[in-house]
C-alpha cells in the first residue's frame, strides 16, 4: 500500500484544551483500513511513535500510538479521534490486540464482539489483579500513562539482544549524564512544524472553555526521551570503514547520496568532507579529535612531552568571549582518561589536574604522573565540515574532543540524529543553512555552547543538551554567546521534547529576528541563567514547557536569572507552561535594538501569558521587569493562571509601580480568571 506524505498542518493559534488521544495497533488497522503489517511497519520505522503502556514477563503487552501521528500521516481524519480508547493483548503480538472502540458508535455489533473478546482475554490470560490495574491505567490514560523509561545507554543495547552493536570501546570512560527525573504525562503537541502565533491577539480573546474558578496546577512533566547512538545499526549491503580505514577515501570513492558505515574509533588529524546526500552512519563509531601522548620524560618536579607542534586560533570571525577565563581562548586541549585538564598560563601555577602548553618550545608540561594513564592532546580542529555539501546525515556517532567543534555549519538539510557531541573546545557543532534536522543527539560536556547558527525551517526534537560551556566562557557584563545552543536570524523553527539542563549559560536562546518559533513540551532544568531566552525577535507560540531551578548561578552582571527571559520581543503567546523553583519566573524587559527591515520596530508587546502554573517555592518574583523600569511591555495580557505562594500577602509581582501583592496585580487587570492558592 503507497501511505499518503506527510502534509504540513497549521494549528489554531488558541487550541482547545485536550488531553492525549491514544489508539492501539488494532483499532488503527479496524478503523482506517490499513493492514495491520503496515501499521507494523510504520512502527518499525519510527514514522509512529509507539508507547508501551504496561510490560510484564510473561503477561499482556498493551502497546498504545498517538492518534496526531495517523493524522499526520493522513490516514486517520482528525474528526475521529474524540473519545478514550483502551486495550489488552493477551499474547503481546501487537496484530492481535483487542479494544473497546469508543470512537465508532455506528458499530454496535463489532463493539459488543471486542468486549467480549476483551474480557475473555484478560480472563484466560491475567491475574485479576494485573486486570485491575491494567484497566485502570487505561482508562485512566489521557493523565496517567506510565510509560517505560527510554534509556541512551549501552543497557539498551543488550536488552535489544544486539550487544555487537554497542560502542566499540566499552572499556572507556564515559560522561554520566546526572539522573533525569522518572517520566510524566504531558499533553501532546500539535504535530504542526510551522506555527502561526498571532502576531496581535484580540483584547477579550476566549480560546477556551470556561475555566473552573480555582484552576488546579498541570502534572510537571519529566523527560522521557531519548537521546544518544545507543541501538543504531548500519543497513546491509552499504560500505563498512572499520578504524584501519580511511573515511574520507570511502567518501570520495562512493561519491553523492552514498551511504557510509563507519565501525569502530578513528583519531581524525583533518576535518571530513562529506559530499551531497551522502549519509554517515555509525554503531557508536567513535570520531576522535586527539592524538595520544605517550612520550613522556621527567623535567625538575615536572612531567614533560615534546614535540607538540599543534596551535588552533580562534575560529569564530568576532571572537569567542573570553572575559571570565582567558585561558580558554587557548583552544588547544590535554585530556587524561577521558577528562579534559585545567590549562594554566605559565609552569608556576601547574597542580594536580593542570597543564600548561609552551607553544614557542613544542612541549607539554604536567604536575601529575602520566604513567598507567591515556594522555591525548588535540589534533584536529573540526570532526566534520559542510564543504558545500547539502542533505548530509550524520547518525550513529561519537564525535568528541575538536578543538573547535564537531560539525563546522551543518548546511541546508542536514540531519543530525541519534549522536553525541562531547568534549569539544568551542561548539559541539555550527549551524548554517535552512531544513535541518537534529533529533535524538545527546550534547554534551562542551567548551564552549552545545550548538548554535541560523536554522530556518528547521526541527530539533528529543535532544538532551546538558552541562556546556564547562570552560566559562563569557564576558564581564553577562555570558554572551555562552550556554547550551543559540538560533539566530531564523524562521519557522520548532524545539519540541527536549532536556535542556545543567548548562553555564542560557538553556535555549534565540536572539536577532527569529519569526514564527514553537517551543513546546521541552524540560529546562538548573541552566544557571535562563532556562529560555526570547531577544530581540518577534512572534513564538510557548507551550507546554516545564522551567525548573533556573538562574540560580547567574552573576550579578546579568542582573537575574529566571525561567523565561523575554527582551525586546514581540507577539508572544505562553499557555500551559509549568515555572517551579527558578529564580524569577517570567521576566521581560525593553530596550532600544532598532527596526527590523522584515519584522518592524523590535520592542517587548503583545504578551499574552495564560493557562501557566507558577509554584513559587523560592521565586523571587513570578512576573517582572528585572531592569530598565520606564519601558514597560505594552498590550500585554495575563489571565487564567494559577499562582501556588508560600504567603498570600507576598509581592511576587514587579510591575509598573515595582513589587505588588496579589490584589494590586488583579488591580492591573491581569488574572482575573486566575487563581492564588498557598502552597
Amino acid at each position: 500500500m503507497r501511505l499518503p506524505p506527510r502534509t504540513r498542518q497549521h494549528p489554531p493559534l488558541h487550541p482547545p484544551r485536550r488531553t492525549p488521544d491514544w489508539i492501539t495497533p488494532g483499532e488503527a488497522a479496524f478503523l482506517t483500513g490499513v493492514a495491520a503489517a503496515t501499521i507494523d511497519e510504520l512502527l518499525e520505522s519510527r514514522r509512529i511513535r509507539s508507547k508501551v503502556l504496561l510490560k510484564q514477563e510473561g503477561r499482556p503487552t498493551l502497546v498504545l500510538i498517538p492518534t496526531h501521528d495517523l493524522v499526520e500521516l493522513g490516514l486517520m481524519p482528525q474528526q475521529a479521534v474524540r473519545a478514550t480508547t483502551f486495550a489488552i493483548s493477551s499474547t503481546g503480538d501487537r496484530r492481535s490486540i483487542v479494544s473497546h472502540l469508543a470512537h465508532a458508535p455506528s458499530r454496535p455489533v463489532w463493539a459488543a464482539i471486542i468486549l467480549i473478546s476483551l474480557f475473555v482475554s484478560l480472563i484466560a490470560a491475567s491475574p485479576l489483579d494485573f486486570i485491575s490495574s491494567t484497566l485502570n491505567a487505561s482508562l485512566d490514560a489521557s493523565s496517567s500513562v506510565a510509560r517505560s523509561p527510554k534509556l541512551r545507554s549501552q543497557e539498551l543495547c543488550r536488552e535489544k539482544g544486539n550487544s555487537k552493536n554497542c560502542e566499540a570501546d566499552s572499556s572507556k570512560a564515559r560522561p554520566s549524564p546526572r539522573p533525569r527525573p522518572g517520566p510524566k504525562p504531558f499533553t501532546s503537541p500539535s504535530p504542526s512544524s510551522s506555527p502561526v502565533p498571532s502576531p496581535s491577539p484580540s483584547p477579550d480573546p476566549s480560546p477556551f472553555p470556561s475555566p473552573s474558578p480555582s484552576p488546579s496546577p498541570p502534572p510537571d512533566p519529566g523527560w522521557d526521551g531519548s537521546a544518544g547512538p545507543a541501538g543504531v545499526t548500519c543497513p546491509l549491503g552499504v560500505p563498512e570503514v572499520g578504524p584501519a580505514d580511511s573515511i574520507q577515501a570511502a567518501l570520495d570513492r562512493y561519491g553523492q547520496g552514498a551511504t557510509i558505515c563507519i565501525l569502530g574509533e578513528h583519531r581524525l588529524t583533518s576535518a571530513l568532507l562529506p559530499k551531497t546526500g551522502q549519509i554517515l552512519i555509525g554503531e557508536g563509531a567513535i570520531l576522535n579529535g586527539t592524538k595520544p601522548v605517550t612520550d613522556w620524560a621527567r623535567s625538575g618536579g615536572l612531567w614533560m612531552a615534546s614535540g607538540q607542534t599543534q596551535s588552533f586560533p580562534d575560529p569564530l570571525p568576532n571572537g569567542s568571549p573570553c572575559d571570565l577565563n582567558p585561558m580558554a581562548c587557548q583552544f588547544e586541549d590535554l585530556f587524561r582518561d577521558d577528562r579534559p585538564l585545567i590549562r594554566v598560563g605559565s609552569k608556576d601555577q601547574l597542580g594536580p589536574g593542570k597543564w600548561y602548553f609552551d607553544e614557542a618550545a613544542n612541549q607539554i608540561f604536567i604536575a601529575d604522573d602520566p604513567t598507567g594513564h591515556q594522555m591525548e592532546a588535540s589534533a584536529a580542529a573540526v570532526g566534520i565540515a559542510g564543504n558545500g555539501a547539502d542533505n548530509v546525515t550524520v547518525e550513529g556517532l561519537v564525535i568528541e574532543k575538536f578543538a573547535w567543534m564537531g560539525i563546522e555549519r551543518a548546511r541546508s538539510g542536514w540531519k543530525v540524529l541519534h549522536d553525541e557531541f562531547r568534549w569539544m573546545h568551542s561548539h559541539g557543532f555550527r549551524l548554517g543553512g535552512s531544513g535541518i534536522t537534529v533529533a535524538h543527539t545527546y550534547v554534551h560536556d562542551n567548551g564552549n555552547m552545545g550548538f548554535a547558527g541560523p536554522a530556518s525551517n528547521s526541527l530539533f526534537e528529543e535532544n538532551e543538551v546538558s552541562r556546556n560551556n564547562y570552560l566559562n566562557f563569557g564576558r564581564l557584563n553577562g555570558r554572551w554567546h555562552a550556554g547550551a545552543t543559540k538560533i539566530i536570524r531564523s524562521s519557522d523553527v520548532v524545539v519540541r521534547r527536549n532536556y535542556s539542563h545543567d548548562n553555564r549559560g542560557d538553556g535555549w536562546w534565540f536572539d536577532w529576528d527569529n519569526y514564527r518559533i514553537t517551543i513546546e513540551a521541552n524540560l529546562f532544568e538548573n541552566n544557571t541563567r535562563r532556562g529560555l531566552s526570547y531577544e530581540a525577535s518577534f512572534d513564538a507560540a510557548i507551550r507546554n514547557n516545564s522551567f525548573r531551578g533556573n538562574g540560580w548561578g547567574s552573576d550579578p552582571a546579568d542582573r537575574y536569572g529566571a525561567g523565561v527571559f523575554i527582551n525586546t520581543s514581540k507577539n508572544l503567546e505562553f499557555y500551559e507552561n509549568t515555572f517551579l523553583g527558578n529564580r524569577d519566573a517570567l521576566e521581560a524587559v525593553s530596550t532600544d535594538r532598532g527596526s527590523s527591515d522584515r519584522y518592524g520596530l523590535r520592542e517587548t508587546a503583545n504578551l499574552f501569558v495564560h493557562d501557566n502554573t507558577f509554584v513559587l517555592t523560592r521565586e523571587h518574583y513570578a512576573v517582572g521587569i528585572p531592569f530598565s523600569k520606564s519601558r514597560f511591555p505594552k498590550s500585554s495580557r495575563f489571565n487564567r493562571n494559577a499562582y501556588r505562594v508560600r504567603d498570600v500577602n507576598g509581592k511576587y509581582w514587579d510591575w509598573l509601580s515595582g513589587p505588588v501583592a496579589w490584589t494590586s496585580w488583579t488591580g492591573y487587570g491581569y488574572d482575573l480568571q486566575g487563581a492564588l492558592r498557598i502552597l
